[in-house]
């Protein structure tokens, strides 16, 4: 009798530690899935600025050569988005766990670059609501 207890004991012990490691598994996995879909941040100038003077942050360019050869951010890299392919190769250099800001001319490539960014996992990104344009007749400066 003291044996079968003792079996039933530990059995029992066994099942409720197994449950409860699984639900943490279960949990944890989730918390991954939620960081890698997250959508990115349409931030404005005022914000965009203040996110320069972070340490790490990685700043692209996703407008076209020649219209960059027009002035762009300072510390930001070209990376062409209609040249998707190149995009796709060029992004891989980038630090996922790293804030990534972006910006085009307008808004719009730079929303579905960020927009691809985020798919990849890419945990912060922030797209410049506006762009290069709003950053001009925001007085920002700009390089040439």
């Amino acid at each position: 009798m003291r044996r079968s207890l003792l079996v039933l004991l530990v059995l029992s012990t066994a099942f409720v530690s197994c449950s409860a490691h699984s639900d943490k598994e279960i949990q944890t996995s989730d918390v991954r899935a939620e960081q890698v879909t997250s959508p990115p941040n349409h931030i404005g100038v005022g914000q965009f600025e203040e996110m320069l003077a972070q340490p790490d942050v990685q700043i692209i360019d996703v407008r076209t050569p020649s219209e960059r050869s027009d002035g762009y951010i300072a510390g930001s890299q070209l990376t062409d988005f209609s040249d998707f392919e190149n995009f796709k190769t060029a992004v891989k250099s980038l630090d996922k766990t790293k804030p990534v800001l972006v910006y085009c001319a307008a808004g719009g490539r730079s929303a579905s670059a960020s927009d691809y960014l985020s798919q990849e996992g890419f945990l912060a990104v922030y797209d410049l609501k506006g762009g290069l344009g709003a950053w001009k007749g925001a007085g920002k400066p700009i390089q040439k």
